[in-house]
Order: C-alpha cells, then structure tokens, then sequence
C-alpha cells in the first residue's frame, strides 16, 4: 500500500504531467528549417556538460545544452537527415568520441570528433563533409546509425537510401595516412520498403531498421554473422501513421526497453529489450505549452544517471510542429511503469574498457599508390590468429593473402596486384583487411 501511494502522489504531484501526457522538463530553442532526428552525447568526467545534437533537414546540425540553450550551428550546404553518437573512436593513434550525420542529397557521411574541453561554440570539430572524398553513401541516404562492436571496438555505419538501393553496412576507420574511411562489407537481404531511425544495439550484437508502414526488421549487427533477418515486430500495437526513430534505455544486465516513435498519432511504443521484444505500453508526451499533437519523429534515450536533473535518464523527442527537441525526465517514465535501472557507465554508453587495449599496432604498405606489387605489413603486441585479405571499393573479395597465426612483432607479405585466379586486377582503390583480435583496414591504390 505503501508504494501505491508514493506512486499516486508521484503522479498528481509531479510537476511534469499535463492533463494529456508527460510534459517536458526542459525545451531546446527551435531550428531554423525542419528539424527531425536527435542524439545525446554525455560528457564522461563533467555530466552537466553533456549536450543534444539535433539535425535540421534543411539548415545543418545543431549541438544545445542540457537547458536548451543553443551552443553551436553547423551548416552543411545540402539536406541532412539522421544524427548518431558513439564513443572512443580511434582517429590518428588517439580514442575521440563522435557525432555522425548522413547528408541526404549528397550521399555522403559527415563526421565531427567531439571537444570534451569545449567552450562555447567549439563542442564539435567536422572532419568528413560533403565534398571530401572519402567517405561516399548511397545517394538519397535516408536511414542511417552508428555500431561499435563490443570487444574490438571496430566502427562501422548502418545506411539505405529512401528508396532504390542496398540496406549496406560499412567499416568506418582511420587509414595510415590519418584520413578517415568508409569501406562497404555487406549488404543485408532486406525485402521492406521506407526505413528510417535505424538503431544498433552494441552490448548484443543486433541492429534494428524499423520499415515505416510495416514493423522493426532485426538483425545481427556483426558483418561477419549471417545478412537475414532474424525477426519482424511491432507490427501492430496501435501505431499510426509511420515507425520513425527507434532507440534504446540500456540496463548492464542485458535488460531495458526499445523505444519507437509512431508518428502519426505523437505516441512512444514501449517494448521490451530481451526477445521476443514484447510490446509493453504506449506513452503520450505533450510540448512546453502542454499541448499533445509533436508529430513524433526522430527521438533517443540515456539511462546514464550521473546529472543532477535526470538521475534515472531522459529522453529526446523531436517535435515537429515547433521544430525543436524536448527533454522528457525518466522519472516520470517509472511513474507510469517503466522502471530505471542501475546501468554500468561502459555498457551504457559503450565506453571502451581496459581489456579492449589495441593489439594491432601498425598497419600498412610500401609502396603506395604501386603499379606491379605492394609489400603489406602489420605490426602485433601479442601472437595471434589473424587474416589479411584484400577487397575491392564495393566491399568484394578480391585476394585472401594470408591466414593463420602470427608472433609478436612486425610482419611482411607481398600483394602482386592479381585477383583470386591470378588475373591482374584494374587500376582503383583496393582495401587491406587485417581480421585479427581486432579489424582494421587499410587503403591501396593501384595504378597501371
């Protein structure tokens, strides 16, 4: 009796309950355009520093603080459309967090490395934009996410254009020259139609891309596990109108919920994390005026409990008819049934652990650009099976070069430009893939 009655005064107490939904505890100041997806960056030694991302589709990225105060506006000059944060990324022999965005129209992948000793308008520094090379999409880029697989903590990007095209996962990485580099390895057989608000769970392995008028397709997120489906919901639970985004309320223990955004009637669909991802309650939100109606679209969620206002997590939800994002305190979220939890900060927020410690030191080859052979080498802190293959810039398997265990120390082989049936290849770029305890990969060009 005790706790029914702390949760009825939780609920007609609590400040953030409108007649019509949870009202939010704190609004960012409205975009200039046509905003749509958000994501949360959380600052690992100074919470209260942590900020939203937030796209505008037609005015660029937009970094607030925890209040809703605008910090920083970056124009990208073309249509951008969804946003994701993950954690140390190793860029040039350093671990950097970043924010990812795929520019729409010009098939590209923005990328920023995130300044943890921001101040004022510095917190994000772009390293990828639309006219650097390296870093081609599918044109019409529509849904789009990040995955850092657990372990080795290799990047990689999830993406399909709205319509025509490959739902196509790449490796994301650092070459030797200290340019970033997106390498396709796989397409995913999948047989929907408009997807957006993709979601890659990193602690279990599985990706997510909700098919707007159908339900959420999942799959393993790891390139070398099989590329069909495992299973379709949320197919039904009195979604109106499209699935838009889709996040996660992580839990250590594997538990939590995933959150999707139906749009057409401004609710969130609650399921649970674990299989078979049972559908658990609708929530309806209201803006700062204490109106129903966003017209939900892009949201994301932190169960990281470390900043004073939000010790059980928040939520951001994109409101479409203000343009803007509101903050939704998970408190109120435990009033109507959906418990917080006690996350492990690493598993949260996918920060490495020390037992991740590289071990690849170096990867490489001389010469390059090469016209006949390449000499490829690869330096090792420990002994290890590995493999080094080499691919073409469609994620295509052109030559298996080596395969086995290797000592400690720095080893040689050769590449002489030829195919697996000894035919030599066309003048392109080529990649060099290093499977080991870790991935990683490194560009060649090679010129007739």
């Amino acid at each position: 009796m005790k706790n029914i009655a702390l949760l009825m005064l939780l609920f007609f107490a609590g400040p953030n309950f409108a007649q019509n939904g949870i009202e939010p505890a704190a609004s960012t100041s409205p975009t200039s355009g046509y905003a749509d997806d958000p994501a949360i960056w959380i600052h690992r030694s100074l919470p209260e520093k942590s900020v939203i991302i937030g796209t505008d589709k037609k005015t660029g990225i937009y970094v607030w603080d925890l209040n809703g105060k605008l910090v920083q506006h970056l124009p990208q000059e073309t249509a951008v459309n969804n946003v994701d944060v993950r954690y140390d990324f190793n860029f040039n022999g350093s671990l950097v967090d970043i924010v990812a965005a795929n520019l729409r129209n010009a098939g590209k992948l923005a990328l920023f490395r995130v300044d943890p000793d921001y101040a004022d308008s510095t917190v994000l520094v772009q390293i990828l934009d639309k006219n650097s090379e390296t870093n081609d999409l599918q044109k019409d880029s529509y849904g789009f996410c990040l995955y850092r697989r657990p372990g080795d903590g290799t990047m990689y990007v999830f993406e399909r254009p709205k319509y025509d095209g490959e739902l196509r996962q790449y490796h994301l990485f650092t070459d030797s020259m200290g340019v970033v580099n997106l390498f396709p390895v796989r397409d995913l057989n999948y047989p929907g139609g408009v997807a957006e608000g993709f979601l890659a769970d990193d602690e279990l392995g599985y990706f997510y891309a909700p098919e707007e008028e159908k339900g959420i397709h999942k799959y393993y997120a790891d390139p070398d596990s099989s590329s069909e489906a495992l299973m379709l919901f949320a197919t039904q639970d009195s979604i109106k109108g499209d699935r838009e985004g889709l996040c996660l309320y992580f839990c250590s223990d594997s538990t939590g919920y995933l959150l999707l955004s139906s749009q057409g009637n401004s609710t969130v669909k609650i399921y649970d994390r674990k299989i078979p991802h049972t559908f658990l309650g609708t929530v309806q939100l209201s803006d700062h005026e204490g109106k129903i109606g966003l017209g939900t679209d892009g949201l994301d969620v932190t169960s990281f409990r470390g900043i004073s206002d939000y010790p059980a997590g928040f939520m951001v939800v994109h409101d479409e008819d203000n343009s803007r994002y509101h903050l939704y305190d998970w408190r109120d979220m435990i009033v109507l049934g959906y418990p917080a939890c006690q996350p492990d900060y690493n598993t949260t927020l996918n920060w490495r652990k020390s037992s991740e410690e590289s071990t690849i030191l170096e990867l490489g080859s001389y010469p390059n650009p090469f016209r006949t052979q390449t000499t490829l080498f690869f330096t090792l802190a420990q002994p290890q099976k590995c493999q080094l293959s080499i691919y073409n810039n469609k994620g295509q398997l052109v030559k298996k070069v080596f395969e086995g265990e290797k000592p400690a120390g720095t080893h040689t082989l050769v590449w002489d430009g030829t195919d697996l049936q000894g035919r030599a290849c066309a003048s392109g770029v080529y990649f060099m893939l290093f499977k080991g305890d870790q991935t990683i990969s490194h560009k060649l060009y090679l010129i007739h």
